[in-house]
């Protein structure tokens, strides 16, 4: 299947950017968004989606708590017909109690403003 892969460079300060453009050199299909200091997961999501393009979007955190080995499993869902599919968490043992809290919390104060909830241990999507 042909993707597109929008990485978003919010304000690194390791070597991500240089070894973004290197993998761009190899692979066509990765674009690269450099935000010139961190403006937080909110915005580099938007900016992300602002840039992609597609029949389909999957939004994924470059620090391996979302599984990419997930992807196939959610491609095969929207194939079926789903227009947005989530992935759930199996645990959150490896959080710490502040981490367990704050999320959530999240899943509540946003649940509480929005018509489309989010299931509480959702990270990833697609849509």
């Amino acid at each position: 299947m042909d993707f597109d892969l929008v990485c978003v460079n919010d304000g690194s300060t390791d070597d991500t950017l240089p070894r973004l453009l290197e993998a761009r050199k190899q692979h066509p299909q990765v674009s690269i968004v450099d935000f010139s200091r961190n403006f937080g997961k909110e915005a580099a999501m938007s900016a992300g989606l602002q840039h992609a393009g597609g029949d389909a979007v999957i939004i994924m955190d470059a620090d391996l708590q979302h599984p990419p080995e997930t992807i196939p499993r959610l491609v095969a869902a929207w194939r079926e017909g789903y227009d947005v599919v989530l992935a759930k968490r199996n645990s959150r043992d490896g959080d710490t109690l502040s981490k367990k809290l704050s999320a959530n919390l999240f899943y509540k104060i946003h649940n509480m403003l929005t018509e489309h909830p989010i299931p509480a241990g959702v990270g990833i999507s697609a849509c």
